[in-house]
């Protein structure tokens, strides 16, 4: 069953008088800074060649020539027009077998795809995570770990929001993978290890163009085994409430099974946790728990927001198909090409204040989901992310109160910007203020 919200007294507040504006709140600047510093530390270098990026973006250069990494993109409707165009901008080169995901994932996960190929493999997949099943799924699955998230807010427990959300993701890789656990303790400790197996993983895709080398490939395939050990056989029992039966159920042959839930398992794990914890430290530095406690029924204008904000995948690679302008820019075969989704959520051609978290604004059409990329290879798995992130918003908005940050550390040298640790407690005396307006 869903965990429903009380939305008493929510019709009495306007939609006009649902929250200020981004200008208006007092930690908003401590927010954006907040948030540099989760960029910055998670890749020092991308870091840098997103903020030159910028500089360059904002004397009206919407493609920028990046050293040692190609071009960069920029403006929204640049980025939008490039991930459009698959012909031009397809999202291997002329030689995929050295493409790092195709190596590892092989030639057909949807991602490393193009044309009628992925075409057909994508009509094939459209029900895969409808609203309802995603529900479901996050019901039978994360019902427990919510429940023990909840007792631990309501009892006053300082709860670390980066660990909370690896569980919740993890819980998810682990059903994946068909187990089951007698205790909820088990199902955490569990979750807790696939999680970190997955951020090993994807702090082994590194932000260059070569090729990994055999021992490097044989290193990355030892552990993407322990992650999915259990993948093929979840796969062949063929059970439409898991998602493996599901593609079995839809005539979808294993190896190229296997090669999507990789890249589903690997993206989900990383920027869920990220988006999760980040949405909850947004909050709470510009005092807007108040405003969701009162307006419940915004809560996915506010997960949608922060995603925009946060966009935790900060950059999506494509490549030149051959010598092509773009934009006045001549562009040369088989050069990485690399949108700047960070930059482009920010275009303050399309969003005033981009940089702001401000969940009662209107999304500009030029930036709606950009953040999970657009066209052919929009994200497949958003609803489940949107999903997880919206059951875990709802059990901390069960709890009276605000909840307030203790304490938090950036993570180092990875591949999603994200919180090493977040700590936070609903705030003392906040919920019987809460009660009492």
């Amino acid at each position: 069953m869903s965990c429903p919200i009380d939305h008493a007294g929510a019709s009495a507040i306007a939609d006009a008088a649902w929250g200020p504006g981004p200008q208006a709140r007092p930690g908003a600047k401590g927010a954006k800074a907040n948030e540099h510093k989760v960029f910055r530390a998670s890749q020092r270098l991308m870091w840098y060649f997103n903020m030159y990026a910028r500089w360059r973006g904002k004397r009206g250069a919407d493609v920028v020539a990046i050293p040692f990494l190609g071009y960069g993109i920029n403006g929204a409707v640049a980025v939008r027009e490039m991930l459009l165009d698959e012909a031009r901008f397809p999202n291997t080169n002329s030689r995929p077998e050295t493409v790092l995901l195709s190596q590892v994932v092989g030639p057909a996960s949807l991602t490393n795809q193009n044309g009628k190929p992925h075409r057909d493999l994508r009509l094939q997949l459209t029900d895969l995570f409808t609203p309802r099943y995603v529900s479901e799924l996050c019901d039978r699955v994360l019902t427990d770990v919510m429940d023990n998230l909840e007792r631990q807010l309501r009892a006053g427990e300082t709860v670390d929001m980066a660990r909370f959300t690896k569980i919740m993701t993890g819980a998810i890789v682990a059903d994946l993978n068909g187990e089951e656990f007698e205790t909820v303790e088990a199902q955490e400790r569990r979750a807790l290890e696939l999680s970190e197996l997955g951020r090993q993983l994807a702090n082994m895709i590194p932000a260059r163009l070569r090729p990994f080398t055999p021992k490097e490939l044989a290193k990355v395939n030892e552990r993407l085994d322990l992650l999915v050990e259990g993948l093929e056989e979840t796969y062949e029992a063929g059970e439409e409430r898991t998602v493996p039966g599901r593609f079995k159920a839809r005539g979808v042959p294993w190896d190229v099974a296997r090669g999507i839930l990789v890249v589903l398992i690997l993206g989900g794990l990383e920027t869920t946790q990220s988006g999760g914890s980040r949405l909850v430290a947004l909050l709470s530095d510009t005092n807007q728990w108040a405003d969701l406690h009162a307006r419940p029924d915004k809560l996915m204008e506010t997960i949608d927001e922060s995603i925009r904000v946060t966009t935790p995948v900060p950059i999506i690679t494509r490549w030149v198909a051959e010598d092509t302008v773009f934009r006045g820019t001549r562009m040369k075969q088989d050069k990485l090409v690399v949108a700047f989704l960070n930059n482009a959520v920010r275009d303050e051609r399309v969003i005033p204040d981009g940089g702001d978290f401000c969940p009662a604004r209107t999304i500009p059409r030029e930036l709606r989901q950009l953040h999970f990329g657009a066209g052919p290879h929009f994200c497949i798995g958003n609803n489940l992310a949107r999903g997880e992130m919206k059951m875990f918003m709802e059990r901390v908005l069960r709890v009276p109160g605000e909840i307030e940050v203790v304490d938090r550390t950036f993570a180092k040298h990875c591949l999603i910007p994200t919180y090493k640790h977040l700590m936070v407690r609903i705030k003392p005396g906040s919920a019987s203020k809460q009660h009492a307006a």
